[in-house]
């Protein structure tokens, strides 16, 4: 921890997609625990004050840009919209991974300088 915060933030997201058949065939979705872009400064798990800060991501803006531009004829496939909700599933899970690996790295730098302070110790 520092400075009371996490050293990492991690978001569970959940999706659910409902394709209607027939004529007016449609799809929704509806998506819970995205991010966003606006994290609030006053959230104790708010990654700023850390130094395994993960870059902003707006998922469903981003999710908006890619239906927007998408083939008419994909957008009501279920399959099609899952990719793309996968697509950016993928980019926050890498950015939290490279944040933790971040935070991972810095504790084996402690770690390692900690060993060699110990060893010098016994000699």
């Amino acid at each position: 921890m520092i400075n009371g915060h996490k050293d990492y933030y991690w978001h569970e997201m959940t999706f659910l997609i409902h394709q209607s058949s027939g004529q007016g065939r449609h799809i929704t979705v509806v998506c819970f625990e995205v991010p966003d872009d606006k994290v609030d400064s006053n959230d104790s798990t708010n990654p700023s004050d850390s130094e395994c800060e993960i870059e902003p991501h707006n998922f469903l803006k981003e999710l908006k840009v890619e239906l927007d531009n998408a083939p008419p004829h994909h957008i009501v496939d279920w399959r099609y919209v899952q990719s793309l909700l996968l697509r950016q599933a993928i980019v926050v899970v890498d950015r939290g991974v490279w944040a933790c690996s971040k935070a991972v790295r810095k504790i084996e730098k402690v770690r390692r300088d900690l060993i060699v302070i110990d060893h010098h110790s016994h000699i």
